[in-house]
């Protein structure tokens, strides 16, 4: 319990967080939150910048959030060894406007495919070349693969495709966000009709009560005047009773002639 405490705490007691974080450790994938050390990679240029792809969030995670945010998800995954990786990381996805069209109109994960993670996600996608490029939505409530963009590509021409994809498909997300209002609305509703049904239910149970008690009420009203009717009447008839051996203890009447009665 301790343990599990500790885990769930580590993950701000996000159960789905936790979870998929111990089966990527037992697959041998680091833990995001005790990530190894490791050698960024490093770009030979003039002014020797050093750029680094760290895995800030699981895969999965990442699907997780484009999904909750009905938001695109743009995946890199970075061939280390590939002649073009270098010059694609710093000519055309540092290009600033390939930042802000990416920070403002979808979500970004990137990793290289030498990363037990990168590797995992590089087995399901079966990229043929690199830089690699791949734009995740939801699509027909399933997450879908809706665009590649495979080898060395200009910052122009990354954002006009990258905009062509997410224009064609944006109708999906706006269906699906109009959906899930719809559910949310019908959610809201059904919550609303069950917490009007149950304050009915509770009234009418209070309603019972109320006759319960009054009826108990009555019963033992009306018991309490049967037990004061028979007192009354078992005091009468030990009265008459009473007055019948006293009666008996009475002698004979004398005669009216009797010198020795008076009236």
């Amino acid at each position: 319990m301790d343990q599990c405490r500790h885990t769930l705490e580590q993950h701000n007691w996000n159960i789905e967080a936790a979870v998929q974080d111990r089966l990527n450790e037992q697959e041998g994938v680091p833990s995001v939150f005790n990530p190894p050390p490791s050698r960024p990679l490093q770009v030979n240029t003039a002014d020797h910048r050093i750029y680094s792809y760290v895995v800030s969030r699981p895969q999965p995670r990442a699907l997780n959030d484009a999904k909750r945010e009905l938001r695109f998800l743009l995946v890199y995954l970075h061939g280390d060894d590939h002649q073009d990786s270098d010059e694609f990381c710093r000519n055309t996805l540092c290009a600033p406007e390939v930042i802000s069209l990416i920070n403002t109109r979808m979500l970004f994960w990137a990793c290289s495919t030498n990363k037990p993670e990168g590797y995992r996600v590089s087995q399901a996608l079966r990229e043929n070349t690199y830089p690699f490029l791949a734009m995740i939505m939801l699509k027909d409530r399933r997450m879908t693969v809706v665009g590649r963009l495979e080898g060395l590509i200009q910052p122009d021409d990354l954002i006009n495709q990258l905009t062509f994809i997410m224009d064609a498909n944006q109708t999906y997300l706006v269906s699906e966000r109009l959906e899930r209002e719809e559910r949310n609305q019908t959610q809201v509703l059904r919550q609303q009709q069950d917490e009007a049904y149950l304050a009915s239910l509770r009234a009418d149970q209070e309603k019972e009560r109320k006759k319960r008690e009054e009826r108990e009420r009555k019963r033992l009203k009306e018991e309490e005047v049967q037990q004061q009717k028979l007192a009354e009447e078992r005091r009468r008839q030990n009265l008459q009773e009473e007055k019948e051996r006293k009666l008996e203890c009475l002698p004979p009447e004398p005669s009216p002639d009797d010198p020795e009665s008076v009236k």
